[in-house]
């Protein structure tokens, strides 16, 4: 039923956000540059009146050269961000952030389960028609327009960390759900590596080199 998932995505969210912040050091140095790169990426420098577009945000880089700890940092560092002006301002409406940490759960690696999870919170947050029909086939088209809808109503943020890891459920790296756009007032930023025969979308990148990113 839909109030058994959004009862369990409320669940699901909680995982991938705690995973996500075991990511970060119990003490951090120095700020990795990227970390700015990304935050300057992401601010709106749109003319009042103007919708903020921008294409996705990919860092990339090899296994274990900390792609995931500067998302994680960033990411943190923006919600810090946003608290302290939500404090400033009250009447203003927080962004709505949505974090799927492949491989933090069996489950998480499988393409419909990054769909079902987005679409259930996309519905429940921004009070969206909810699909009939679960598939991933279903949700891979209804995505655009409930982003677009979403985008509509407030400020979105999509982080998928590790997006090289995901499969469909034939156990292949397929990026076809993937949106080729995103609407205005729609962040996108993932961390991945790229597998032979994987290509991306229109997309901004940010390179990590061979050595391990410390913090």
């Amino acid at each position: 039923s839909s109030a058994t998932k959004h009862g369990l995505g409320g669940l699901e969210r909680e995982l991938h956000a705690t995973f996500q912040a075991s990511r970060l050091p119990a003490r951090q140095k120095q700020e990795h540059v990227l970390v700015s790169q990304i935050e300057r990426a992401c601010e709106d420098h749109t003319s009042p009146g103007r919708s903020f577009v921008m294409n996705p945000l990919v860092v990339l880089g090899p296994p274990g050269s900390g792609k995931s700890t500067v998302v994680a940092a960033w990411l943190a560092k923006r919600r810090a961000a946003e608290k302290r002006l939500l404090r400033q301002h009250p009447s203003l409406t927080p962004e709505f952030q949505f974090v799927h940490v492949v491989g933090c759960t069996r489950q998480s690696l499988l393409v419909r389960e990054l769909l079902n999870r987005l679409v259930c919170e996309l519905v429940a947050k921004f009070d969206l028609v909810e699909p009939r029909d679960f598939s991933a086939s279903t949700l891979a088209w209804k995505l655009p327009g409930l982003l677009e809808q979403a985008g509509a109503k407030g400020d979105v943020l999509l982080v998928i960390d590790g997006l090289n890891r995901l499969r469909n459920d034939a156990g292949e790296v397929n990026l076809s759900w993937l949106p080729q756009a995103f609407p205005p007032n729609v962040r996108v930023v993932v961390s991945t590596c790229l597998p032979h025969g994987m290509r991306l979308p229109d997309a901004s990148s940010m390179l990590l080199d061979d050595d391990p990113v410390v913090l």
